[in-house]
């Protein structure tokens, strides 16, 4: 089942990050424990270690009641069942896949995000069509696929996400702690799959939309995501019809070395709609169109498929 995605999500970026999508024909999803939220990752892994101690409360709860209306003893005693939780927990300390996201925004030139991610104004904010990204729009629970969705905001929202899918639902102090153990791993692996999706809620205003992969599910990293481990990838037919490449690689920044997936786009100049032009840049929309035609992207400067705009911000 799809969902409701905006006709038109923005990207705010550097000036020379924009060179690079347009000259590589790329998008590049990056390693999100790189982010510029502190709180990435360590805030959801904070969430489940909640939610493990207040199902091993709920559990130690339970036993006791057993106990004092004399049901039989369960299969090991609270202690063991203590330690099995903690030891869950342990493993919540810190991300146990890599998770790479692409931002998008439905909230176009908007002074803060030029701020945080347009080099201080000076970059540019690409309209993305994302009619043209529809094939990673689903709304099925399944590792090794890129997936497009909308970033939730809130312990409430996480916790909903827990509970509707039933991760722990079969957890039981019935059952061996070896069997719930892989219960609970299992589970780990589909919140990995979406953790990208749920963010600290400091930063709602963002109005926030992510292409997120998650290595949840793949026995190691491979520099191509088309070779085995990945091949379901490129059997769907949608997504090969757009994309030509899903390759691991490294950008950098003046501060980091990151890892990345870098995804190609067929036909960029159908997957792009508007272009926005940073508050306090120097270039022109004439030097935007000429550097298009340049890359075969439009055909004339008489070419209008791709608007050009100004930012209304008066930032400087």
């Amino acid at each position: 089942m799809s969902i409701q995605v905006p006709k038109v999500l923005y990207h705010y970026c550097s000036l020379p990050t924009f060179q690079k999508i347009i000259e590589g024909r790329s998008i590049w999803l990056s390693d999100i424990s790189k982010s510029n939220d502190s709180m990435e990752l360590v805030w959801v892994y904070k969430e489940l270690k909640k939610y493990c101690k207040e199902l091993q409360l709920k559990y130690l709860k339970s036993q006791i009641e057993k106990y004092k209306i004399g049901e039989s003893v369960p299969k090991y005693d609270s202690e063991d069942h203590k330690k099995e939780l903690l030891l869950i927990e342990d493993n919540l300390t810190s991300p146990q896949y890599d998770t790479y996201a692409f931002c998008l925004s439905e909230v176009k030139d908007q002074l803060s995000q030029w701020r945080a991610y347009a080099d201080d104004g000076n970059g540019i904010c690409i309209g993305f069509n994302m009619e043209y990204f529809n094939c990673m729009n689903n709304d099925s629970v399944s590792t090794n696929e890129f997936l497009l969705r909308k970033v939730n905001y809130g312990e409430k929202e996480f916790i909903a996400f827990i509970e509707s899918q039933s991760i722990l639902g079969n957890y039981s102090n019935d059952k061996s702690s070896a069997e719930n153990y892989r219960i609970v791993e299992k589970a780990l692996q589909t919140i990995h799959t979406y953790e990208a999706f749920y963010k600290n809620p400091a930063f709602i205003e963002e109005h926030e939309w992510r292409i997120a992969f998650s290595s949840a599910g793949l026995t190691q990293i491979n520099k191509e995501f088309g070779g085995i481990l990945c091949i379901e990838i490129y059997e769907n037919k949608a997504f090969s019809a757009n994309f030509s490449k899903a390759t691991l690689t490294y950008r950098s920044t003046s501060k980091d070395l990151i890892m990345s997936i870098e995804l190609g786009i067929k036909d960029i100049k159908n997957a792009i709609s508007s272009i926005y032009i940073g508050p306090k840049s120097r270039v022109s929309a004439y030097d935007i169109k000429q550097f298009l035609i340049y890359n075969d992207i439009l055909e004339s400067f008489k070419d209008d498929s791709i608007e050009i705009y100004n930012s209304s911000a008066s930032y400087r």
